[in-house]
């Protein structure tokens, strides 16, 4: 298991029943860094993160598409080894010049094969 980082929060969260940190499988891990961190904000891993700063928030078709587009792209390396399989991509622009994006993934690697969902405002 690995520890679940929260992207709003900018931290690992503790379960307030247990004390622990909440955990979830490394290929869901992999999949939330992927996520939650900005394309090249990593200089030693320069190829992680997800693409949303050149998309523009407005509502409608293209802006499902061009977040669509970003997931995918982010997401390619556990899509094409098969770790991975999306289940529902969808971007909003509710707040007002911001994009939240949510994504429905299963981990295929694990074999409970676990459903998680994301959602994701830079």
């Amino acid at each position: 298991s690995a520890l679940m980082f929260d992207g709003a929060s900018r931290d690992f969260p503790l379960n307030p029943d247990t004390g622990r940190y909440y955990g979830v499988t490394p290929t869901a891990q992999r999949v939330e860094l992927a996520l939650l961190i900005a394309l090249g904000k990593v200089p030693a891993v320069p190829g992680l993160g997800i693409q949303l700063a050149n998309i523009i928030p407005v509502a409608g078709p293209k802006l499902e598409a061009d977040v669509e587009n970003a997931v995918k792209t982010a997401l390619a390396t556990p899509l094409q080894r098969g770790d991975i399989a999306i289940l529902t991509i969808r971007g909003t622009s509710a707040i007002r010049g911001r994009i939240t994006v949510y994504v429905r993934f299963q981990d295929l690697r694990d074999p409970l094969k676990p459903i998680y969902q994301l959602s994701v405002t830079p």
